[in-house]
């Protein structure tokens, strides 16, 4: 699996165990393509097998917001910050749980709380955002 900017590795948050890492990468290419539409049917697809995988939630709520597609974004993102709490609980340290719920939260215009996410995320280690396309929503 390629690392680095806008890819997957490590640190990149909670990412399930069971192979949805190795369909994340196809999916970011898609995004740094500008194909969002293809991106949400993607991320569909993969999250149909891998639900929870926070990276491919968060790919999925950014490319939902590039394509306008706000409600269903904001929901998305919604649903990113769960399931980012959620991994943070489980395991404190989770850097990219706490990057991702971070940016979640600034979608949502949850200031004050991503803040603090952010500033976890920093606490566990965070030298900043390792996607490139995540901070890319708005």
């Amino acid at each position: 699996m390629r690392t680095g900017p806008g890819r997957p590795g490590p640190g990149a948050g909670a990412r399930s165990s069971d192979g949805g890492d190795a369909e994340s990468e196809p999916i970011v290419d898609l995004l740094d393509a500008a194909r969002f539409a293809e991106a949400v049917e993607s991320c569909g697809r993969a999250l149909e097998r891998h639900p929870g995988h926070v990276y491919i939630t968060a790919a999925r709520a950014v490319a939902l917001a590039r394509l306008g597609r706000e409600q269903d974004a904001a929901d998305a993102f919604e649903g990113l910050a769960s399931l980012c709490a959620r991994a943070l609980e489980a395991d404190a340290g989770d850097v990219g749980a706490a990057e991702h719920l971070a940016r979640a939260l600034h979608y949502l215009n949850r200031y004050g709380e991503a803040a603090e996410a952010a500033e976890r995320a920093a606490a566990a280690g965070s030298s900043g955002p390792e996607c490139t396309w995540c901070g890319a929503a708005r």
